[in-house]
């Protein structure tokens, strides 16, 4: 009895593999690590060590699985090999760095190659192992599962709850309000910024005096609520000390003994005094609130001046008179005069009394305040409050309060702005200091890099109401007189950004 034969299914041969064959899913695993190798290799933030590692890493490892795949293997042990071989090349270009270290070069070297091509192999292994998992079709295998599927959802669906309650606990960072990138090849190259007093315009110089001739480039922004408004300026002069008026239209430069105003839109000089012995004596020169008028202290032995010039005329003033020893110095309305005065003996506590400009009433006394010379005071609106370096005097106390960092400015409204202390980010204790040199804990653990923040306190309890996120190498930062805006500069990410004080709460 002949059964009917059973249906057969015919199984296609696959495809011999062969050397650089096209597959869609290797393209993009490609093209996916050049393109991550690629933005690490052209970021400032990576040692150059790092970034010749990572290149010769990808490009080993690259290699290593399509030799191994050519073989007909999977291409996953090859692949480490070739990420360590990779690595051991980088090192070869880098390894004379350590013959300049005094002691223990042998071991630095020894420890430097181990350690690359344990973290190379080991991390070109994963890689490989995570491709070769990928092309089996092991995910399409397991998603078929319905426990796995569940699985994941209940994993990605805690994952996301928790991360959406930690953000909406978390206490959220002073965003700004305006960024500038800068492009500064050195330190030196990095543009003299100024605010306006009133916070509403940026001034910023640049210049580059090691080519011939040399290349001066100004600019003014106008910081509004929809963004930034800049303009070029032709300033071919590049101003070390100065201001900016409150509407920007000015700019006033101290230097070589006159006071000069600028137009910043057109780079004219609008007006020149010559100041003669003055410029020596003078301690400080700022606008009014209305921006018409600029104000010139100057400190003598006996006698303090103050000017009062209208920028729209030629001749030099008469002088306010105000006989003691000291120096004379202006809240940010210029309505307020801060009396600094000569303690009886060196170094030691100063008496500063505040006093209404239009009517020399005494508002109040300081006590134990130090002379810093010619280096910034923070004075509030209505000299209420009194800051230099950490510390804050207030109208009426006997004491001082410590500060987290240099006090920049201060509001209307008792909060002081604060530029906190650097620091960095230490290494565990478990890492040797040995060990710190190496690529990718150098980057991790930058010893030569520090961060620092922006923080508003509340003089009246003395909290920390907000501060901004810390920011690696923010070496400069300064408060518009009237305290709007802040702003703050990184070196060398060279980009400078502004954040506007928010109101009391």
């Amino acid at each position: 009895m002949n059964l009917p034969s059973q249906p057969t299914t015919l199984v296609p041969d696959l495809p011999a593999f062969t050397f650089l064959r096209f597959s869609l899913l290797t393209l993009l695993c490609i093209t996916t690590l050049a393109a991550f190798i690629s933005s690490i290799v052209f970021s400032p933030h990576w040692h150059h060590d790092e970034r010749l590692l990572l290149a010769f890493w990808c490009a080993g490892m690259i290699l290593g699985v399509s030799f191994g795949r050519a073989r007909g293997s999977h291409g996953v042990l090859s692949g480490a090999l070739g990420g360590a071989v990779g690595c051991v090349l980088a090192a070869m270009f880098v390894i004379n760095r350590f013959e300049q270290m005094p002691e223990a070069a042998a071991r630095y070297r020894t420890v430097y190659l181990a350690f690359v091509v344990t973290v190379g192999s080991v991390a070109a292994l994963a890689v490989a192992g995570c491709y070769q998992f990928i092309a089996s079709g092991a995910v399409e295998i397991l998603w078929l599962s319905k426990r796995v599927r569940g699985a994941v959802f209940v994993l990605f669906g805690g994952v996301v709850t928790v991360l959406v309650i930690r953000q909406l606990f978390r206490e959220k960072p002073w965003q700004p309000t305006w960024e500038i990138a800068v492009k500064a090849t050195d330190i030196n190259d990095f543009p003299t910024l100024r605010l306006s007093a009133n916070g509403e315009y940026l001034f910023g110089m640049q210049s580059n005096e090691n080519i011939n001739p040399p290349v001066r480039k100004a600019f003014v922004h106008q910081l509004t609520s929809r963004g930034m408004v800049g303009r070029s300026s032709p300033m071919e002069r590049h101003p070390r000390n100065y201001i900016l008026s409150p509407d920007g239209k000015w700019l006033v430069e101290h230097s070589l003994g006159d006071l000069i105003i600028h137009e910043t839109l057109t780079g004219k000089v609008l007006q020149s005094w010559e100041l003669g012995k003055i410029s020596q004596l003078a301690t400080q020169w700022q606008f009014n609130a209305a921006g018409d008028r600029l104000l010139l202290t100057t400190h003598t032995p006996r006698i303090q001046r103050l000017y009062v010039l209208n920028p729209l005329e030629a001749k030099l003033p008469q002088a306010e008179l105000f006989p003691f020893a000291g120096r004379v110095l202006l809240d940010p309305t210029g309505e307020v005069l801060v009396k600094l005065f000569d303690a009886a003996e060196a170094d030691g506590p100063r008496k500063v009394e505040v006093v209404r400009r239009s009517d020399g009433q005494l508002l109040g006394e300081m006590h134990d305040v130090p002379d810093l010379g010619t280096e910034y005071y923070a004075i509030s609106p209505g000299g209420k409050y009194l800051g230099n370096t950490h510390h804050v005097w207030k109208l009426g106390s006997d004491s001082s309060t410590d500060m987290a960092g240099v006090v920049l400015g201060f509001t209307d409204d008792d909060r002081a702005i604060v530029h906190t202390e650097p620091h960095r980010q230490e290494p565990p204790e478990l890492l040797p200091d040995w060990l710190l040199p190496m690529p990718l804990l150098q980057h991790a653990y930058d010893l030569r890099s520090y961060f620092r923040q922006l923080s508003i306190v509340d003089l009246r309890t003395g909290k920390t109401l907000t501060k901004t996120e810390p920011f690696k190498g923010m070496s400069i930062g300064m408060a518009a007189e009237q305290s709007h805006v802040v702003l703050g500069a990184t070196w060398p990410e060279s980009h400078v950004r502004i954040w506007k004080v928010p109101p009391r709460k």
